[in-house]
């Protein structure tokens, strides 16, 4: 943070982004923090780094009309076994979806997809509190929500 701010509106707004930083850190740790062991809490932090980099290739991607980078894989074992299960549920909660509920789901998918490249947090949050529902729990939220979820991701 530098030393040269000049007026209280530079102060408020140093001080919101040195949180939001240190935010962004402790969320980092907590998440390297469940890993295995110490070798792979620094694979997290690779996945990370990819993360953050497929994000910023794909944002420029769609600002020039360009396709979308395939992103990299996990490394970590945490990651790998996470994004395992996220995959898993997905499909289980697509099977039960009804036809018509499932198509308009993938319909605004690529606008979700952007929300959760983003970080938005409204959208992150949604997620992570249905992740640990059953795949049931989860097609019941959709099917009666899909009317504000394509109104929220309506292009």
């Amino acid at each position: 943070m530098s030393n040269e701010i000049t007026n209280t509106n530079e102060w408020r707004n140093a001080m919101h982004a040195e949180a939001e930083r240190l935010e962004a850190a402790a969320r980092l740790m907590r998440v390297m923090g469940m890993a295995d062991d110490q070798i792979d809490a620094i694979t997290v932090l690779l996945d990370f780094v990819a993360a953050a980099w497929h994000r910023e290739s794909a944002r420029a991607a769609r600002e020039h009309g360009r396709s979308t980078p395939t992103p990299r894989p996990p490394v970590s074992k945490l990651l790998t076994r996470f994004a395992e299960t996220l995959r898993e549920k997905a499909f289980a909660v697509g099977k039960l979806l009804p036809v018509e509920t499932r198509q308009r789901l993938v319909a605004v998918a690529p606008a979700v997809q952007a929300s959760l490249e983003a970080e938005d947090p409204d959208v992150v949050d949604v997620i992570a509190r249905l992740m640990p529902e059953s795949a049931e729990a989860i097609a019941f939220v959709i099917c009666w929500f899909i009317d504000v979820i394509e109104k929220r991701f309506a292009s």
